[in-house]
């Protein structure tokens, strides 16, 4: 399993954005447009390509999903199986090995997915009732489909995780996957590291020992030999720093037991990394983590 990523931002009420896997490692991303696969049903299931066009615009989308709530989700959806069934795709090899599906939150995602059993429960005869039915045992048959929730360790967003798996096994009937807690702090020190040389800056600050300013003396000891000037100012931030990651580990190892506790799904930790963007290195590690934990379980 890889992870894949772009900048360019995308509109999430009308795109979702897909990434098509063959098993010898090769990716292709997509974007399925709510217009665009409108368009398609009609004129694959009904033939009537010029109308279709005209039917598709956006104010028109707006207009019948208003009317038929859940029927964007089913064109998105219908889109989805006609790849998984081996359609081919933007000329390349219709035999993927794996389709990730880039979805909403965790509470849009549910009306996403449960969207086929809705219209199969107001549509009881002819095809619109049956294609609800092909995508409902697609996303009911956990060798087709699995959900892998992304959540960070924080109350609120672990509540919503915990509710949304729960949701998923007893009312959708739909395999949950993975959950992906991501941003992890890591630690910033090793333990025993950490509390000499925090010791030793607010004891030596304090009563003006000696003794205790052994673990500042040898982080700028290992500093200046990594040509890095480090004065008590920089100490003291450097401190403060640490004591606020400490903290945050504290409360994330919290929410983590929460998580835990409450789902019997595996979870698998991703770690906070300290970047000002999502580079190619960043992202080749975050796979490599993934790939770990999922191999691991």
């Amino acid at each position: 399993m890889r992870l894949s990523a772009t900048t360019r931002p995308i509109d999430q009420a009308r795109v979702f954005r897909l990434i098509l896997s063959w098993i010898d490692g090769d990716r292709l991303a997509c974007d399925v447009v709510v217009e665009e696969a409108m368009a398609e049903y009609l004129e694959v299931q009904y033939h009537i390509r010029r109308i279709s066009r005209v039917l598709t615009g956006a104010h028109f989308i707006d207009y019948i999903t208003t009317a038929a709530p859940g029927l964007k989700d089913i064109f998105v959806l219908g889109k989805i199986w006609y790849l998984e069934q081996g359609r081919p795709v933007a000329g390349a090899s219709p035999k993927f090995d794996t389709i990730i599906v880039d979805a909403q939150a965790a509470g849009h995602m549910l009306t996403f997915l449960s969207a086929p059993m809705g219209l199969s429960d107001t549509v009881q005869v002819g095809p619109v009732r049956k294609q609800s039915d092909w995508l409902g045992d697609m996303l009911r048959n956990p060798a087709r489909t699995r959900v892998h929730i992304v959540t960070l360790l924080e109350e609120m967003p672990v509540a919503e995780t915990l509710e949304t798996t729960a949701a998923l096994d007893e009312r959708l009937g739909i395999s949950s996957g993975a959950v992906f807690a991501n941003a992890v702090y890591s630690e910033a020190l090793p333990r025993n590291d950490w509390l000499e040389a925090h010791d030793g800056a607010r004891l030596g600050g304090a009563g003006g020992l000696t003794k205790p300013l052994a673990g500042r003396s040898a982080l700028r000891s290992e500093a200046k030999a990594a040509s890095i000037n480090l004065d008590d100012e920089d100490f003291d931030a450097l401190f403060a720093y640490a004591r606020f990651l400490e903290a945050r580990q504290k409360v994330q190892r919290h929410h983590l037991r929460a998580l835990r506790r409450g789902t019997a799904r595996p979870v698998v930790e991703l770690p906070f990394l300290f970047s000002a963007g999502l580079a190619l290195p960043d992202i080749d590690r975050l796979a490599d983590v993934i790939q770990d934990g999922i191999a691991a379980l």
